[in-house]
């Protein structure tokens, strides 16, 4: 029997562990930042809720303009210097020092953090054997998965019990500080100087020569691996629904501590399945995980549009962390598997740009219809969208993944 090749070296372990670091810091600032701009600065909510947007603009701004770079860069100068700024970020919030300034810090921070963890997964992607991807990259996306858990709540019970801002802001710092120690001490498996600076070139010449606009965004985002890719921007579409409307829809059905409970429910799902999914993904490939997870994400929605009681509702949330968690994780890894080792940085960037897209655009033009046909509703055309990511996913990816399978499995009879 061959012995698997090695997964959890110490450095895989500290990348992991500052990926979760890095996150919670996130997840524990982004749960309070408008509540704290509306009660500290007296600004209005729409005023408030811009901490999120400006965020999130500087985050996906920078992956696309950043992304490409990264790899010529260094994949360990980007993740130390997105560091770097993360802990100069969440210093500045400590100082209290008006609304516009708050506004620069989400801006930096948005940048920071787009830096930091695209080159986290792209170094992730470069210590996780070939032959444990899939497993590799679930157990690394679980350490954002436990962050998305643990900080909100932290981040309420510290406040709840009596914390101020201010020490959230400096709890933050402390842990942002440690996860910049871990990552000094990861050693990463990066080309060459020469040969970074011979992609570099190669990069500048294929889109000085590329056909017009598309050359130009080729020299920016991976089109190789962005069919695939895109398919986390229906994905989070969806999911932003949940997320950003899971507290009035609880509140309207009288849900309110089932509601308290379901994203604990999704994450522990999440954390259950992303590791078998994984080991699935690399034993039998995507077509046995992707399409099973997108219609277990559909179902979720369907259940949750029909949810009147908490033990439905939860059903829902257990049925979204296998589905929404698992295809994230399971997208990741073929984009990961299906790069260059120097494209790592534009791949990984390409990616979370999708994401990070979905989850933007997702509260904006839902709650534009939310409002008109209700949550039963709402939800029922979110699970249709999801549905309809199995097909994108067979047309863009799915049919080639079965006629190599199918080739393979005539070419072994013909061996016979």
């Amino acid at each position: 029997m061959q012995e698997k090749e090695k997964l959890w070296t110490p450095s895989f372990v500290l990348l992991t562990l500052a990926n979760f670091v890095v996150a919670l810091a996130y997840y524990l600032i982004a749960m309070k930042i408008v509540e704290y701009a509306y009660s500290v600065y007296h600004v209005s909510y729409s005023a408030a809720g811009a901490m999120v947007t400006l965020y999130a603009a500087a985050s996906v701004t920078t992956r696309f303009v950043f992304g490409a770079r990264m790899d010529s860069w260094g994949l360990r100068r980007s993740a130390l210097v997105g560091g770097a700024l993360i802990v100069v970020a969440s210093g500045l919030y400590i100082l209290e020092a008006g609304y516009w300034p708050l506004a620069g810090m989400r801006v930096m921070h948005g940048i920071a953090f787009a830096m930091n963890t695209g080159a986290l997964a792209a170094i992730a992607a470069l210590l996780v054997p070939k032959s444990r991807q899939g497993e590799g990259i679930g157990y690394f996306s679980l350490s954002t998965a436990a962050a998305m858990a643990v900080g909100p709540m932290l981040a309420m019970v510290m406040t709840n019990n009596g914390a101020s801002y201010r020490f959230l802001f400096v709890f933050t710092l402390v842990i942002s500080l440690a996860a910049f120690a871990s990552l000094l001490r990861v050693r990463v498996p990066e080309p060459s100087r020469e040969e970074r600076r011979a992609r570099c070139q190669t990069s500048r010449v294929a889109g000085a020569t590329g056909a017009g606009a598309v050359g130009v965004i080729g020299r920016y985002i991976h089109l190789g691996i962005l069919p695939i890719a895109s398919l986390a921007i229906p994905l989070m579409f969806c999911y932003s629904g949940v997320l950003s409307f899971m507290t009035s829809f609880a509140a309207e059905r009288n849900l309110n501590d089932a509601a308290s409970l379901y994203f604990l429910v999704y994450a522990i799902s999440m954390l259950v399945t992303r590791p078998m999914m994984g080991k699935r993904l690399d034993r039998r490939g995507e077509n046995a995980v992707l399409y099973l997870t997108l219609t277990a994400a559909s179902a979720g929605l369907a259940v949750l549009a029909v949810s009147f009681n908490g033990p439905v509702l939860l059903l829902s949330a257990i049925l979204m962390g296998f589905g929404t968690g698992a295809t994230q994780s399971s997208v990741q890894a073929v984009v990961s598997r299906n790069s260059a080792k120097e494209d790592l940085g534009k791949a990984n960037s390409t990616y979370f740009l999708c994401l990070d897209l979905g989850l933007g655009i997702g509260p904006v033009v839902i709650g534009a219809f939310l409002p008109v046909v209700g949550y039963t509703v709402t939800f029922l055309i979110l699970a249709a969208i999801a549905l309809t990511g199995c097909g994108y996913y067979h047309l863009v990816h799915g049919r080639k993944v079965a006629g190599r399978e199918s080739a393979a499995s005539d070419s072994v009879v013909l061996q016979d």
